[in-house]
């Protein structure tokens, strides 16, 4: 089998609506570890392992993974490399026919969701060549497509999640229930669906997210002006936020995470 490669899939025209990205990550030479970062988009991992001298699918197979309320890290000495599919906030919710809350925090075997049709995936990815994986998942995810039944409220509410993630305005559950027309109660319901998290968390990693796009900036950033522009009360705000979710001060999280490169999660 010829070397795995880097290699990124646009989605179609009817699948960009939910899919941000296709890809093959490969694990670079300099890298050891993996930095999942605080995440609100669901993802399909299919991960590889070295096997004697070839390069074999890893077992359980495809993996879905919805939301994540803290970082996580792991190695990535024997995983050289992983076909991702990444989801746009708050869409994959239709593909699944399962809640994000059942689903946040967890690795669940796309099988488990998927039945008989994940194992059929997964199989027809071993025998195929790695330039025909991508191409693979996305006519799987064209399939389901025709099946889907889109919750409007659900749309709308990936929307303003998506606006949040570009703008310091940091709006309330009311505040943006208000501006849905829908009420607080039925909000939390279609965040349960949508993204399995609440609404105040969600707030709380899109912010981080900010934070960190805008930290890597410059080569040392001026954490009091980084907690500003993301949309913190203060520093110390931004520091026990960050503390919450990666166990790391903003300094050493950040320096851990530029270890990382081709294995770094997309900021969102």
């Amino acid at each position: 089998m010829r070397p795995l490669r880097c290699a990124r899939r646009v989605p179609s025209d009817a699948l960009r609506r939910y899919v941000e990205e296709l890809r093959i990550v490969v694990r670079g030479d300099d890298e050891s570890c993996f930095i999942g970062l605080p995440q609100i988009q669901a993802r399909l991992i299919l991960s590889l392992f070295a096997g004697g001298s070839r390069r074999e699918l890893g077992s359980p197979g495809i993996n879905l993974l919805a939301g994540r309320t803290s970082a996580v890290y792991k190695s990535v000495a024997t995983n050289p490399a992983s076909v991702v599919v990444r989801f746009r906030p708050g869409c994959a919710q239709p593909f699944f026919r399962v809640p994000m809350r059942e689903l946040v925090d967890r690795v669940v075997p796309l099988e488990d969701v998927w039945a008989c049709e994940g194992v059929r995936l997964h199989e027809t990815l071993a025998g195929a060549d790695p330039d025909q994986w991508l191409q693979l998942i996305e006519a799987a995810l064209q399939r389901r497509l025709r099946l889907l039944d889109i919750d409007p409220d659900a749309t709308r509410a990936a929307n303003a999640v998506i606006g949040m993630t570009h703008s310091r305005c940091e709006r309330g559950l009311h505040t943006l229930a208000g501006e849905l027309e829908v009420s607080g109660r039925h909000l939390r319901r279609i965040f349960n669906n949508a993204f399995g998290i609440p609404p105040k968390v969600l707030t709380r990693i899109v912010r981080f997210h900010r934070a960190l796009r805008e930290a890597t900036q410059g080569e040392t950033p001026d954490w009091s002006s980084v907690a500003a522009v993301a949309g913190y009360y203060d520093q110390a705000h931004f520091i026990a936020e960050c503390r919450g979710m990666t166990a790391m001060t903003p300094s050493n999280f950040l320096r851990a995470w530029r270890l990382t490169s081709n294995y770094r999660e997309p900021l969102l």
